[in-house]
């Protein structure tokens, strides 16, 4: 995927949307072993005790590591893998060992719900400014950047954008189904832009605080790239689905680039 100068990637996530299945309620059992056993197992990309915390409550499981920096969460009706940072300065470059994660166990996961019809895949980068900065309370420089580029609002001197939101969601054709030729999938891409509180992105984090020598609403720009495939008629996610969807992520990369060069944002490859 593409990169942003001045920002690291935060977080990346594998999720797919099903029909509802509520045969999840009869196996959470049976999936929390299954997923605890491939930590660790011959040929896994999951190290020993990769996840250590469990939590399952109606129609929902949640693994994750020690620092939650590390996620599997399965619901009735979603299936989604994350991998996030720990730091402002660090950047998630696992991108092919959360992908083969990813291939890994969702496909098994959905086994055992009888795998349920499957209504979109979708991965997302969130990045995020690779440092803070000292700045005016009320002048967000990205916040500002963004009004003038996209917005087009001209803020007069004692005017200053502290906090902004872009969402930006548009459809593309595919020329033909990943799986099934001459079917009508298409990708929802969605691609937002602004600024978040630092301390949402890494809470409870002993080091956030000195670095930013500011108080808990420090901001810092972020941009999330979400792209989805939406499948029509709806079918079982496989590893090829997932592999394939990654191939057109990465297609799609100078599309992007050439989008957020247009607010101001200088992507690299």
């Amino acid at each position: 995927m593409l990169k942003i100068k001045g920002y690291n990637l935060q977080s990346f996530a594998i999720g797919s949307k099903h029909v509802r299945a509520f045969s999840l309620d009869n196996c959470s059992g049976i999936i929390i072993d299954y997923v605890l056993a491939e930590c660790g197992a011959e040929k896994s990309p999951f190290s020993a005790e990769f996840y250590k915390q469990i939590s399952s409550g109606e129609g929902a499981i949640k693994l994750h590591n020690t620092g939650d920096t590390a996620s599997y969460v399965v619901t009735r009706d979603s299936i989604v893998l994350t991998q996030k940072t720990t730091s402002i300065e660090e950047n998630l470059e696992e991108m092919e060992v959360i992908l083969g994660q990813a291939k890994h166990v969702i496909p098994g996961t959905l086994a055992f719900m009888k795998n349920p019809k499957a209504k979109l895949l979708g991965m997302v980068w969130q990045f995020t400014e690779a440092q803070t900065a000292k700045r005016e309370r009320f002048n967000h420089p990205i916040a500002q950047d963004i009004c003038k580029r996209l917005l087009k609002l001209d803020l007069n001197g004692k005017e200053h954008p502290s906090e902004t939101n872009v969402h930006l969601a548009f459809r593309k054709k595919l020329l033909s189904g990943y799986l099934m030729h001459g079917q009508n999938d298409f990708l929802n891409i969605i691609i937002n832009v602004g600024d978040r509180v630092i301390n949402e992105l890494w809470p409870d984090s002993e080091d956030t605080q000195p670095r930013t020598q500011i108080v808990e609403d420090t901001r810092v720009g972020y941009v999330s790239i979400d792209i989805q495939v939406f499948f029509d008629p709806r079918r079982t996610i496989s590893n090829k689905a997932i592999e394939a969807h990654w191939a057109e992520c990465h297609r799609q990369k100078d599309r992007i680039s050439e989008l957020l060069k247009g607010v101001g944002f200088e992507t690299e490859e």
